[in-house]
């Protein structure tokens, strides 16, 4: 079975991203949704999760069909399509995975937009990072936006945007929440508290709409990969998303500069994830290992017939408490219990060793962005035991979402593959964690400092002199 992630894990970052608009779309406004539909998808999503999902054990206390039946007249009472969206994210949170989502339509996801503000999350404080120039003398970058529709912040995002956000871990829900806190219908005003870098504060009411917005920092959209040379001889090189094949083609071309580095640092800060075959694809040319290392998977396993035998187990079991379980009624009871998985075998890789390797130190950056098989690429560097890492903690997510369609045009995914390390440690739900473990401070964010980079800079030099 391949390792391929067919979606990028940024797409369920930001809820109006480009790359969602890939899906099949339908640009007629849906008409409302009947009973029949609402209880049709919300069961539709039940099911699906029922019988894929990989994660059940991270969320012990969720009794998944009890959740179902609370939730039935939660979808039927909802009086629009957004509502009905809004109840089926709420139930899909609850399973805490950053690669099981639910999407809104088209339609809805138009309707949605944010004031010219773009936010970071710095602990669960909101601070303004970008911002149009026409606001820039008034909400300058490094403001603190105290309060949204008179409600500290901390308490508007709890109520209104943590509800909603699918994520396997706590800091990147509230990493999500801030960011996305100011989304609201497109052409609303937003009342924003806010507290300039200077000490002052205002109050201010912003539309969501950023039609013309001339950002005070020019945003460009990252290329597939990005090369330039620092100090000291020192390749930097930005792996933006191992999404694309192409990758393989393009990183070749690079490795006679690399071949001349005297350390290599790769930035995966944005890399949300793709296909795990592109990111052994580069982990190859780092080492003469013959055989990598990457994530071990499994996935969830039925037999509809050996469920049925072990319900009659499972019944024999309870009249007699005492009941000496046979191996093969042990085996039939395991999957009538959902406790059968099928191990994969795709962790091994095969390795080129008369190909020329980079064999210089190297460090890789990481932040809270970094997921899904940009975090199987830490992995196979990790087995190998050949890059040190620098920034924060990656986003903790991955696995092989099932997508399907969900009525009124919307989508939705359920992760099906379980990966941990080799030996078994999880990372689904923790995070890998760096070595040296750095994040941008609001001054930073002020004097446009890149002090994760500075410190990677730092730590490599350190390596080249051993």
């Amino acid at each position: 079975m391949s390792k391929t992630r067919f979606i990028p894990l940024f797409i369920i970052c930001l809820t109006t991203c480009w790359v969602i608009d890939g899906f099949a779309q339908k640009k007629t406004v849906p008409q409302p949704l009947s009973n029949t539909d609402k209880l049709y998808g919300l069961s539709l999503f039940w099911q699906e999760v029922n019988y894929n999902f990989a994660f059940f054990h991270q969320v012990p206390q969720l009794d998944w069909d009890k959740t179902y039946r609370q939730y039935i007249p939660k979808a039927l009472a909802a009086k629009s399509t957004k509502a009905y969206y809004d109840v089926l994210k709420q139930f899909c949170a609850l399973l805490q995975d950053g690669h099981t989502n639910v999407y809104y339509p088209p339609p809805i996801r138009k309707q949605l937009a944010y004031p010219k503000l773009k936010l970071v999350a710095i602990g669960k404080r909101a601070f303004v990072r970008n911002v149009d120039k026409s606001l820039a003398t008034k909400i300058p970058v490094g403001s603190e936006i105290l309060a949204v529709n008179t409600q500290p912040v901390k308490m508007y995002v709890q109520q209104h945007k943590l509800p909603y956000i699918a994520s396997s871990t706590q800091y990147v829900r509230w990493d999500r929440g801030i960011r996305t806190m100011l989304q609201g219908k497109k052409g609303d005003r937003v009342h924003l508290k806010v507290k300039q870098p200077s000490g002052k504060i205002l109050k201010i009411k912003l539309p969501r709409d950023r039609t013309g917005v001339q950002w005070v920092k020019p945003i460009k959209r990252p290329a597939l990969l990005e090369f330039k040379w620092l100090e000291g001889q020192i390749a930097y090189l930005a792996i933006n998303s191992f999404s694309n094949n192409r990758i393989q083609k393009e990183f070749p071309v690079l490795l006679p500069k690399l071949y001349q580095a005297k350390g290599v640092i790769i930035d995966v800060r944005k890399n949300g994830g793709g296909n795990s075959n592109n990111a052994s694809f580069i982990v190859k040319h780092f080492t003469e290992q013959k055989i990598l290392l990457g994530a071990r998977w499994q996935t969830r396993e039925h037999r509809a017939a050996y469920k049925a035998w072990g319900k009659f187990v499972n019944e024999a079991m309870q009249k007699k408490p005492h009941y000496q379980l046979s191996e093969w009624e042990a085996n039939a009871l395991k999957y009538y219990q959902k406790k059968v998985w099928h191990i994969g075998d795709t962790s091994r890789t095969s390795n080129d060793i008369t190909a020329k390797k980079v064999k210089v130190p190297l460090v890789v950056l990481t932040s809270y962005h970094t997921g899904s098989a940009a975090e199987d690429f830490l992995i196979y560097l990790d087995n190998i035991k050949r890059a040190t890492r620098v920034g924060q903690k990656t986003y903790g997510s991955t696995g092989q979402p099932l997508m399907f369609d969900l009525p009124g045009g919307g989508k939705a995914r359920v992760c099906t593959k379980n990966d941990t390390y080799p030996n078994g440690k999880e990372f689904v739900g923790y995070g890998i964690i760096p070595h040296t473990e750095i994040a941008p401070t609001v001054q930073n964010y002020i004097n446009n400092e890149d002090v994760v980079l500075r410190k990677s800079i730092e730590v490599l030099k350190a390596k080249m002199k051993k």
